[in-house]
């Protein structure tokens, strides 16, 4: 059974290994451990969530939105999420973040491999960058979440995709 502690333990692994800086919070529901994307043009982090059975990697994006295109990101998310398989685009209304979320369901794992973390850490990314765009552009008032997918959906049918889309 994959407790959060082991779960945690998993996870410190992995990071100590790659050599990415963190911080870790603790309490008697599980563990958070956040991790800073240097360089990124928001304020973008990692939290990782570990509690019993789960882990969740929540890929933080600190952008408000106005109460006007609210609705419209809205759809644009409900849109994009319906061609995604492993992760999705939500908003907190409380914290006005965005955020894209992946989990990775523990209850049988006795360990999680490097590969499944390198995906699921790069993952978050590579969405942001297939999807961002089409975001602010919905935000700003430019595209409707339909021109905004459909915009989307065309750039990705030329490149190569991994995000983990099914389009």
């Amino acid at each position: 059974m994959a407790t959060a502690e082991k779960i945690y333990g998993w996870v410190k692994k992995y990071l100590d290994k790659t050599g990415i800086d963190y911080t870790t919070d603790k309490d008697d529901d599980g563990a958070t451990i956040d991790i800073l994307r240097s360089g990124e043009p928001e304020a973008i982090y990692m939290r990782i969530i570990c509690t019993d059975f789960n882990v969740t990697f929540n890929y933080i994006v600190n952008l408000k939105v106005e109460f006007k295109p609210c609705a419209n990101v809205l759809e644009y998310f409900a849109r994009i999420n319906s061609h995604l398989y492993n992760g999705c685009f939500i908003t907190d209304f409380d914290d006005e973040k965005f955020y894209i979320r992946q989990n990775i369901n523990c209850i049988d794992k006795t360990s999680i491999s490097d590969d499944l973390f390198d995906f699921i850490l790069s993952g978050p990314g590579v969405m942001w960058s297939f999807y961002g765009d089409g975001m602010y552009s919905v935000m700003s008032g430019k595209k409707t979440p339909k021109e905004a997918v459909d915009e989307v959906f065309m750039s990705i049918d030329e490149e190569s995709c991994s995000c983990g889309c099914n389009h």
